[in-house]
């Protein structure tokens, strides 16, 4: 039995049994999102990223999902008709190195032999998916590349895409409260920079109610918000108060 696509690099040691290698060198294409991070020219936060790419990300994800992994390092005609190369970090232009990725293990960045990177295409216009095959052959995804920025072309002048990461709402109110933080300009001690270090540990709310209004009835809650300089949460109790008295 052959061992020749397993590649144990410099992990941990593990006891890998007959069994295991046979299910390794028969698998399907498996991908992981443990060392994913979007960067500058690797990010979301541009106009030029449409959001029908994630759909075709997932489609080609699915796609990929049914070949076998050996396909993928080892037939040449479908590598070549998925654009599935390694990464050439001495290109012109290319905006990243490889020792850049500081947040995957040295075993795997200082080892470009066993753990080279590669490239995915989503179709030969949509970008890339940059990733390598860990010593199980599952395919770590670190970069998504809506843009084609990992791979400069020729006929572009080897110039790349501006782009940046883009971020959650939840990362956001977290980026603004640390600039706040860092930006104090209270005469005296008002206490609320300790009041923002809690809001990160607090307890987060688990009873929240949501209810959809139809336009009328919007126009009509905004006014009493008005009218009475109220809460959402004050109407909801005074209602609830009001139903219950009118029940006893």
């Amino acid at each position: 039995m052959g061992k020749k696509s397993i590649r144990t690099g410099k992990q941990p040691n593990i006891d890998i049994s007959p069994k295991i290698v046979e299910f390794i060198e028969n698998k399907e294409f498996t991908y992981s999102l443990k060392y994913w991070k979007q960067l500058e020219y690797f990010g979301f936060g541009s106009a030029s990223v449409d959001k029908k790419w994630f759909i075709s990300l997932l489609n080609a994800l699915k796609a990929y999902s049914g070949k076998k992994t050996a396909s993928f390092k080892e037939d040449h005609r479908f590598r070549d008709a998925h654009h599935i190369h390694q990464i050439i970090w001495e290109q012109p232009g290319i905006p990243i190195k490889r020792n850049e990725f500081d947040w995957i293990p040295n075993e795997i960045i200082e080892n470009n032999d066993e753990y080279p990177f590669f490239q995915l295409a989503i179709s030969a216009s949509l970008g890339r998916v940059v990733g390598f095959f860990d010593h199980l052959d599952c395919f770590q995804i670190v970069l998504l590349d809506p843009l084609h920025n990992i791979c400069p072309t020729k006929n572009r002048q080897y110039k790349v895409t501006p782009t940046q990461p883009f971020s959650c709402e939840t990362s956001w109110i977290l980026s603004e409260i640390e600039r706040i933080k860092s930006n104090n300009q209270c005469v005296e001690d008002c206490g609320n920079i300790e009041q923002l270090e809690t809001i990160k540990d607090g307890t987060i709310p688990k009873n929240a109610v949501i209810h959809f209004l139809d336009d009328h009835r919007l126009q009509e809650f905004n006014k009493i918000l008005e009218k009475f300089e109220c809460s959402a949460a004050d109407v909801l109790e005074a209602g609830i108060s009001s139903l219950n008295s009118f029940k006893a």
